[in-house]
């Protein structure tokens, strides 16, 4: 999200906080209802653009419609969003990390979490975690940022990723991961389809990223 759009939607959540706009308890509610009369043309909107792409409007309304006691309960649960709880809201920096910020007395606060030096909260901040921890020789936070069945196959195998990043042959992978930092400086933003993101990269993009998402977190699968 560039700065712009960020400081845009913050205005509309002050906005909202002082009755000129709706507020985001307002929205919930407003998509609650309509999950709950059936108005999916009505809900759909309230999605936000991320989620739409991943979810067509067909897709989504076939699971509404399939799965009615599912979709009432969520109905039921978004229902009862208090209106006292905090806003919030997240900035991307440049570099990719994600800072969470909470509305508070009346002005944005910090996230205590924008002190995680790893995060993965975007494609991004995953493939930025992932240089920074070779760059710094963390091979715990390595292992981390691994999906789960290639981190499974790394603590099987006999060699660790100490080997891998510093042992013969590692000059070429190293070289080939300043190209990805280089093309993220460069504001290269990895494209996202469902829990999967690639990123093209490289003199004549000779290079692929890919990640996947598990648990709500982005891991890497392979930087070559």
């Amino acid at each position: 999200m560039s700065r712009h759009r960020v400081l845009a939607a913050l205005s509309l959540v002050v906005a909202a906080c002082s009755g000129a706009a709706p507020g985001p308890v307002d929205t919930v509610t407003a998509y609650a209802q309509a999950l709950r009369e059936g108005r999916y043309g009505d809900a759909y909107p309230l999605l936000s653009s991320s989620a739409r792409q991943g979810l067509p409007y067909e897709a989504f309304e076939r699971l509404a419609r399939e799965r009615p006691d599912e979709t009432r309960a969520l109905a039921d649960d978004y229902a009862s969003a208090d209106p006292r709880a905090p806003l919030t809201a997240h900035l991307e920096l440049a570099d990719g990390t994600r800072v969470g910020l909470f509305y508070e007395e009346g002005a944005w606060r910090i996230d205590p979490a924008a002190l995680n030096f790893y995060g993965q909260q975007t494609p991004r901040e995953a493939l930025r975690s992932f240089a920074r921890a070779v760059e710094r020789e963390r091979w715990d936070v390595l292992l981390r940022l691994a999906p789960r069945a290639v981190a499974a196959q790394l603590r099987m195998a006999d060699h660790s990723l100490r080997d891998a990043w510093t042992g013969p042959g590692a000059e070429r992978d190293r070289a080939v991961l300043q190209r990805l930092v280089e093309a993220l400086d460069r504001g290269a933003t990895p494209d996202v389809t469902g829990d999967r993101a690639t990123l093209i990269y490289g003199e004549a993009r000779s290079y692929v990223a890919r990640l996947v998402r598990e648990d709500g977190l982005w891991k890497v699968e392979d930087t070559d």
